[in-house]
């Protein structure tokens, strides 16, 4: 009777040799990471388990995450509201210094007006003989005309004619000016000012007085 051999079987070939490692340039790129190794001695684990050493993160876990998005909106609504605001101000800057312009042109020219008459009758008093008067009481005159050039000085500084008595921070006047229940034209305003009002009808009235002809 013949004998069989067992049939021996052929072993898988020997995987290559791993190169050998070189640690000069670890520094630099860094160590590999460790790779993947699957559970082989349990037929039933899955493919995407690994190595502890190598997680595998869940990929929901990549995107942005939902708590980021409120602060996300917040910095663009800032900005946008910043935005918003700087052109604003720009703009209506510019319009209320238009129209402030205006208007403190006007309330000036006023005021210029009334320190204009009363200076340079002074001028005229204090040169000339008081005779050029109609009164010819010229030291009298002197005396009332220099009072009341300090006093309208005083009243008639920037401080108070735009003081907050007169207007508010939009350059809106708190006076009465006739007919503004329409359209007010700028001169108009500057003319109700109350200390231009006062001033005018005192200029001429000390004109008046003392019978100086104002040319008007």
């Amino acid at each position: 009777m013949t004998t069989r051999l067992p049939t021996q079987r052929a072993l898988p070939p020997s995987p290559p040799p791993s190169p050998p490692s070189d640690p000069t340039f670890d520094d630099i790129f860094g160590s590999a990471p460790s790779s993947p190794s699957l559970a082989a001695s349990n037929p039933s684990s899955s493919l995407l388990e690994t190595s502890p050493s190598t997680p595998l993160r869940d990929w929901r876990t990549t995107s942005a995450d939902p708590s980021d998005i409120p602060k996300l909106r917040r910095v663009h609504v800032t900005a946008g509201y910043r935005d918003g605001v700087a052109a604003s101000k720009e703009k209506f800057l510019q319009e209320g210094f238009d129209e402030g312009f205006v208007l403190g042109a006007e309330v000036g020219r006023e005021v210029g007006w009334v320190l204009g008459v009363l200076g340079g009758w002074w001028d005229a008093l204090a040169s000339t003989s008081a005779s050029s008067l109609g009164s010819g009481n010229g030291d009298e005159v002197l005396r009332e005309v220099t009072a009341a050039l300090e006093e309208a000085k005083r009243e008639l500084s920037i401080e108070k004619v735009f003081g907050n008595e007169w207007f508010d921070d939009k350059v809106l006047w708190s006076f009465r000016v006739p007919g503004e229940e329409g359209d007010v034209l700028i001169v108009r305003v500057a003319e109700a000012h109350p200390l231009v009002r006062k001033w005018r009808v005192r200029v001429e009235d000390l004109a008046k007085k003392w019978g100086v002809d104002l040319g008007f």
